[in-house]
C-alpha cells in the first residue's frame, strides 16, 4: 500500500507551519523550556519548508543535518512520514558494485559514464506514471549524513543525472547502508 503526498497550496502550507511553531512551543513548555528537539536556530517550522520546496536550499540548516543527530532525527522521522517513495537499507552485503537498488515506488539503476570513467549516470524509473514524479532526493547514510539533491524534471516516469564518482550524494546512493528518500 502506498500512500499519496500532495503538496500543500501556499497558504495551506503557510498555516501547517504555524501549527508546527504551536506544536513546538508547547513542547518547549512542557519539558521545562530547556533544549527542544531541534537545536534553537533550527524551527520545525523551517525543517518542513526545506523538506517540502525543492527549491529551498538553506546552507544553515543543511549543516545543522550533517552535525546535529537531534536534527538529524527530525529531518529522517519528517522524511519518513512524507516522502512519496522510499529505498530502505540494503539486507545483505555484496562484494560486488551495486548496479540498482529496488524501492518502494521506485527502482534506481547506475550506469558508468562511458565517457568519463570517473562519473556515473543515475537513472531512476518511478512506477506509478499517474503521479507527478518527486523534484527531491534525500539520502541518510550510515555516517548518518543528511544529503539531498533537486531533481531534473523526469520523462516519463522516469528521471537521469550525472555524479561524479567521489562526490557523497554518489557514496551514499550507492552505499548499501543509506536509506534513500524521494519528496
Amino acid at each position: 500500500m502506498s500512500i499519496f503526498f500532495k503538496r500543500p497550496k501556499k497558504e495551506e502550507l503557510e498555516n501547517r507551519a504555524k501549527v508546527f511553531s504551536i506544536l513546538q512551543l508547547e513542547r518547549q513548555l512542557l519539558t521545562g523550556g530547556g533544549e527542544t528537539i531541534h537545536s534553537p536556530s533550527i524551527s520545525f517550522e523551517r525543517l518542513y519548508a526545506y523538506v517540502c520546496d525543492h527549491t529551498n536550499h538553506d546552507p544553515e540548516l543543511s549543516e545543522a543535518i550533517q552535525k546535529n543527530p537531534k536534527v538529524l532525527i527530525d529531518f529522517r522521522t519528517l522524511l519518513k512520514r512524507t516522502s512519496t517513495c522510499y529505498t530502505p537499507r540494503a539486507a545483505a552485503a555484496s562484494s560486488q558494485k551495486i548496479r540498482s537498488r529496488e524501492g518502494n515506488g521506485c527502482c534506481i539503476f547506475f550506469e558508468e559514464s562511458k565517457a568519463e570513467p570517473n562519473q556515473t549516470f543515475i537513472v531512476i524509473e518511478f512506477y506509478d506514471k499517474k503521479k507527478e514524479p518527486p523534484r527531491q532526493i534525500f539520502v541518510i547514510n550510515e555516517k548518518q549524513k543528511g544529503l539531498k539533491k533537486s531533481l531534473p524534471k523526469a520523462r516519463d516516469g522516469v528521471v537521469q543525472f550525472l555524479l561524479e564518482n567521489n562526490s557523497d550524494l554518489f557514496k551514499g546512493l550507492t552505499n548499501i547502508n543509506s536509506e534513500i528518500f524521494f519528496k
